[in-house]
Order: C-alpha cells, then structure tokens, then sequence
C-alpha cells in the first residue's frame, strides 16, 4: 500500500519538485524494507530447493542479463566477465534460489570497488560439488570483515550501503541445496567468493 500509494503520488506531483522527490524516496525505501523483511523470514523459515535439472551456462547468462539490466550496480571501468572452460551437464538445482545467491556474491563483489573487473565462472570439483565462483580485484577483505561477512546486518561499508543480508541470504540458499559459500580475500588484491553444491544425478 504504501509502495503503491507513493508511486501515484509522484505522478501527480510537478517532475522536480521536493515532494515529487520525497513520494520517490519513500517508494524507494518501501522496496528496501519489502527486501528486509522478505530476508528476515528466510531466516525464520528457511527455504526449500525445488530441484529441477538445470543448464548451468543459461543459470550464469540469466544472472549477467539481470545485473545488466541494472547497470547502476556496476561501476565505471569495471568489466563483467562469464568463463565457462567447459559444457557442465545439467545439474539439479533450484535455479531461482541459485541466480539469487549468484547475484548476491556478484552485487558483494561490485561494492568491493573493483578496479577493472568482476568475473563469474563455474566449474565441477574432483569432489564432485558444482563449485560457482565470483572473483574481483577490489579492495579485498580484512580478518575482521572476513570473520563476520555471514552474519546479519554485518557491513564494512559506510552508513548508506545495503543492509548487510545479502551474504547471508546467499549462505541461506546454498544450504537449502545442502552447499555453503566460502570466501578467501588477501586485501588490497581483491576477493573471491565460492558457491559450493553437492552434486544429485538428474
């Protein structure tokens, strides 16, 4: 209601006028809570995989596709890179629940003030895990940032930044399939970020 109300009201309003610009602030913020709550009940009732075979190259493509079509995320010089050394047959995977960890690792990584790229690739282990990984060459992680990066709320980022669920909603996801997220960082040499699933016979 007050999304949809707010939006209205910004159209009746002159373009740049104040109040124009604050029924857009509240719009903005009513999503931003939305997304709050929607995480919180991830943790009060935590998902289920519906697992369907799954095309890992197309999972990839769609996750590039929905943080192209943002492109705010992205900042000026950085470079988005897909790596795919080989086909991986179908996995079973909830493909919604993975493009959201994906995205996740991916908007984690994009914050990191990347020099000049972020690149997403996916490859299956000798222990046959389906292992997804985001590498950047931004700022990297601290001891202290690397100990907490899972837990609720947790951000090194300055007031203004997201609200520090995105990790572990993608921790969330990976353990709904049974995986996990692993993170290694060396500042200032960037970060990289693994999503790690046991695989299951389609």
């Amino acid at each position: 209601v007050i999304s949809g109300r707010s939006q209205l009201l910004s159209m009746t309003l002159p373009a740049n006028s104040k109040e124009a610009k604050a029924a857009r602030t509240i719009y903005e913020q009513s999503h931003r809570l939305s997304d709050l709550i929607t995480s919180l009940r991830m943790f009060a009732e935590p998902p289920k995989a519906d697992r369907k075979p799954t095309s890992v190259s197309m999972l990839l493509q769609n996750v590039i596709r929905k943080l192209r079509q943002n492109m705010t995320d992205v900042p000026s010089g950085c470079e988005i890179f897909l790596q795919l050394k080989k086909e991986i047959p179908p996995v079973l995977l909830d493909e919604q629940q993975i493009i959201q960890a994906v995205l996740e690792l991916m908007h984690n990584a994009l914050q990191a003030s990347p020099r000049s790229m972020v690149q997403l690739s996916a490859v299956v282990t000798p222990e046959q895990e389906l292992m997804i990984q985001v590498i950047d060459d931004g700022v990297g992680m601290d001891e202290h940032t690397l100990a907490h990066a899972m837990d609720p709320f947790f951000s090194a980022k300055p007031a203004g930044r997201r609200v520090g669920m995105g990790l572990p909603r993608a921790q969330q996801l990976a353990a709904a399939h049974g995986g996990r997220i692993e993170l290694r960082s060396q500042p200032p040499a960037g970060s990289v970020a693994s999503l790690l699933i046991p695989l299951e016979s389609p």
